[in-house]
């Protein structure tokens, strides 16, 4: 069954629990029935149905057999649980879950990004006018459908979330899960699947620079490490704590400076050399991250990588108390 852009009569249903069906809903008079449709219009009206695809294809005449009815790859035996050394017990069921394959993935993000991008088309067809319940079913019933396959996606890549988390707050399941998992939603939402590279090489960096947020607000902004490393201004200007004087803020500045070089010097030459051009702890213009991968021979995503992982490194190995320079 094809989807013509406005044409939705013949769509096939074959997703279940419309929002507008069950008992509740039809034991309720016509007049209850037609209030509360056209409170879910007004709301669908004011909402916007994001997805991430190529409209062309999801246009294709057979576009709903091909993504929607088509059976989903066979998946793989491999089942990681190695990294999680502590005790999450309520969480056993997702390590326990086969790790989705790349072709598993690109099915599933094209499905879900598809019954949101045809949400979104029966939606402009909507009017605000007349009640329209069939049509106002029918995107709750898609919405629903997409959200089923979010929620898989998302509770399938709670290891890549821990596999994070769990190197800025060792043993601490339950808050890295609480800390990242917005970062995760946000990556699935956003993820563009046409691109060929797995989910986890996109998401990872999101979900690592939540947790280096989060830590810096629980830490003394002044001299703290993080705060400092994730800045764009670098190290250049000595940031004036209140009661300091010119020559304290710049005294404590070198002092930071010559902290995060003292555990550069432990890390790998490659992964010391991307920081220290990046944030510029050599003295000379902080380098964006396309002039290092030119100067090292490799790609800006790869010295993205080499960033975010020594970045990593550097924040387990220097404590708050050492990074918190009064």
């Amino acid at each position: 069954m094809a989807f013509t852009g406005h044409d939705i009569s013949d769509q096939r249903r074959t997703v279940v629990a419309p929002s507008l069906d069950g008992g509740r809903f039809d034991s309720m008079s016509k007049a209850e029935r037609l209030a509360v449709v056209r409170a879910r219009r007004n709301e669908l009206l004011g909402t916007e149905i994001g997805y991430v695809g190529n409209e062309a294809e999801f246009r294709e005449r057979d576009s709903w057999e091909r993504i929607v009815e088509s059976p989903e790859p066979s998946g793989s035996s491999k089942v990681r649980t190695s990294f999680v050394t502590v005790d999450a017990g309520h969480l056993q069921h997702v390590f326990k879950q086969p790790l989705l394959t790349r072709e598993q993935e690109h099915y599933l993000f094209r499905k879900m990004n598809y019954l949101k991008f045809v949400a979104h088309e029966v939606k402009e067809t909507l009017s605000e006018k007349k009640a329209e319940s069939s049509k106002v079913a029918r995107i709750d019933e898609l919405l629903s459908h997409s959200e089923q396959i979010r929620a898989r996606l998302i509770e399938v890549n709670l290891r890549l979330l821990l596999s994070v988390g769990l190197k800025f707050y060792p043993k601490e399941v339950d808050k890295c899960v609480s800390i990242g998992v917005t970062a995760l939603m946000d990556a699935v939402d956003k993820f563009d699947y046409q691109r060929g590279f797995k989910f986890s090489t996109f998401a990872t960096r999101p979900i690592g620079w939540e947790y280096l947020k989060y830590r810096q607000t629980q830490i003394r902004p002044r001299g703290a490490f993080e705060a400092r490393m994730v800045s764009s201004d670098g190290f250049d200007v000595a940031e004036k704590s209140p009661g300091e004087s010119p020559e304290q803020a710049i005294a404590r500045n070198a002092k930071q400076r010559a902290l995060i070089l003292s555990h550069l010097e432990g890390l790998d030459p490659r992964d010391r050399e991307v920081v220290v051009r990046r944030y510029g702890l050599d003295g000379e213009e902080p380098e964006t991250l396309e002039t290092i991968g030119r100067r090292l021979g490799v790609s800006k995503e790869r010295i993205r990588q080499i960033e975010f992982r020594t970045l990593v490194k550097l924040s387990s190995k220097i404590s708050v108390d050492e990074a918190c320079l009064d």
